[in-house]
Formats: C-alpha cells, structure tokens, sequence
C-alpha cells in the first residue's frame, strides 16, 4: 500500500477513535486488495492481451475525463473501473 493510503487510513482511524487493531486490519485489507489488482492485472496482460488493452485505453480516456489519476495509480481501482468499462460494453 502507498504510504500516503496508509497515513490516510491511520489518520482516519484516529478520527473516529478506533483502536490501533481496527486501523491494523483495515490496512491488511487494503493491501490484500491491492496485491489481488496486480495479479489480476497481470493475468490479464499475459493471458488476454486484446482485452487488457481495449479496457485499459477506455480507463485511460475515461481518467483523463475525470481528471482522476488514482485510477490509474491504484491497481485496485485499476481492475475496478476496467471490469465496469468490460460490462458496459
């Protein structure tokens, strides 16, 4: 996880007085999510080449739309809006 999510998450965590152990699983959680979107990702480029491309230069117009670069930062969000571009298509 980016350091920046992860100071996001503690400072949010502090905020609503949640104890160091929720803050701990949030993160774990957050980290899982994010290695599950590189995997999926990569999957994708070795094994479905011509679907990677198409969803990804859609997600890259639809960034630039949004003025939105975590889409492309966040390998979640990345897998996220690239499955919603797949079933609006």
């Amino acid at each position: 996880m980016h350091r920046s999510a992860q100071a996001l998450v503690v400072n949010r965590c502090a905020e609503e007085f949640l104890p160091p152990s929720v803050c701990v699983c949030v993160c774990v959680l957050l980290c899982a999510l994010c290695v599950a979107g590189v995997y999926l990702l990569r999957h994708w480029q070795l094994n479905q080449q011509d679907k990677y491309w198409r969803m990804l230069r859609q997600l890259v117009l639809q960034a630039q739309q949004l003025n939105d670069e975590t889409l492309l930062d966040n390998p979640y969000l990345t897998v996220v809006h690239m499955l919603s571009v797949e079933g609006q298509g």
